[in-house]
């Protein structure tokens, strides 16, 4: 794997956004949309990252290792905040990468001469690296490999290769995690995203499973950069009836009111136009919107949102949406 081994793999525009904020297909894209925000104001670096490795049989007795193309996403819209992220960050990336590569390569090569040549004892030692506790069973395996059925002999190999490469991949989650903290998603026993905060924090902390928990999160590794609210108000309790709307009509009545309550006709029109030319469904239009009356009223950014039946209320307190700030001290 070289430094031209892995590739950008950017979706965040604003469509992509509202998509990833309000239905994300998974928590990490939810907590890719989040943190976007930041990074497009330059309050945080994050890049994603997501990697995949396949061991597959392609016949009886065979069996194939790929280490796929990693992506690396970074969550914003503008593209020179995005190369200047990536180019800052990449050799780090390329450096943890050819060496989770490395590792691969050669504990995959241990167990191929297994079966051509038989393996040395100093060759053995190398197993505490790749298999800890287990390199016992793992040594015993590997020098008697002819005496177990092809079967059964691909089935094992296929069970400690897949625990090395697991912990290889654990290892280099660890290397970036020296550098910021890390939040990861593990969909399959050898498929990682990662979402990582360079100079942010330390450590590797599992995606939770909810929003809530998810922001929960975010507002402990980032203080004072992001903060939520599940309180009702009159906003949330608008919001909650656009969500409960199909009908285009029901809908565009409640936007009418919203409008009315809230905004002038100049500064409505203009909005609303520019959330449906970034693709935002017109269910979602009603709670952008609301989103867009609180930042005005409060001069932070806000945005609503919805887990299920509890409102959320994600701000970004040092984000600010008014000319001049206004202090709260009495």
């Amino acid at each position: 794997m070289s430094d031209g081994d892995f590739k950008m793999c950017n979706v965040s525009d604003m469509n992509a956004f509202y998509k990833m904020f309000h239905t994300p297909s998974s928590m990490f894209n939810y907590a890719m949309a989040l943190v976007s925000m930041l990074v497009q104001r330059r309050q945080l670096d994050a890049l994603g990252i997501e990697l995949n490795i396949e061991l597959t049989r392609i016949k009886r007795g065979v069996l194939l290792i790929n280490v796929r193309e990693p992506c690396i996403y970074v969550p914003t819209p503008e593209e020179d905040v995005s190369e200047e992220i990536y180019n800052k960050y990449s050799p780090i990336i390329a450096g943890t990468l050819i060496s989770l590569s490395n590792d691969v390569k050669r504990v995959w090569n241990l167990f191929a001469k297994a079966r051509d040549v038989g393996v040395s004892e100093t060759e053995l030692d190398s197993l505490d690296y790749f298999f800890g506790d287990l390199r016992d069973e793992v040594a015993s395996f590997l020098k008697s490999v002819d005496k177990f059925g092809a079967e059964q002999r691909i089935d094992l190999k296929s069970k400690y290769l897949s625990i090395a490469v697991k912990g290889l991949a654990a290892k280099a989650v660890q290397r970036l995690a020296e550098v910021g903290a890390v939040l990861q998603d593990i969909s399959t026993l050898l498929s990682v995203r990662l979402l990582w905060f360079p100079g942010v924090g330390r450590g590797v902390y599992d995606l939770p499973s909810n929003k809530v928990q998810v922001l929960n999160l975010l507002k402990q590794l980032l203080p004072g950069l992001i903060d939520y609210s599940t309180d009702e108000n009159e906003y949330t309790r608008l919001a909650r009836l656009a969500l409960k709307l199909n009908d285009d009509f029901d809908i565009d009545t409640l936007i009418g009111v919203i409008m009315k309550l809230y905004l002038d006709p100049n500064e409505a029109d203009l909005l609303i136009r520019g959330l449906e030319e970034h693709g935002l469904p017109k269910k979602y239009i009603p709670l952008a919107m609301l989103g867009y009356v609180i930042s005005k009223e409060r001069c932070i950014y806000t945005f609503i949102d919805f887990e299920g039946t509890t409102p959320i209320a994600v701000v970004y307190p040092k984000t600010p949406t008014c000319t001049e700030v206004v202090s709260n001290d009495v």
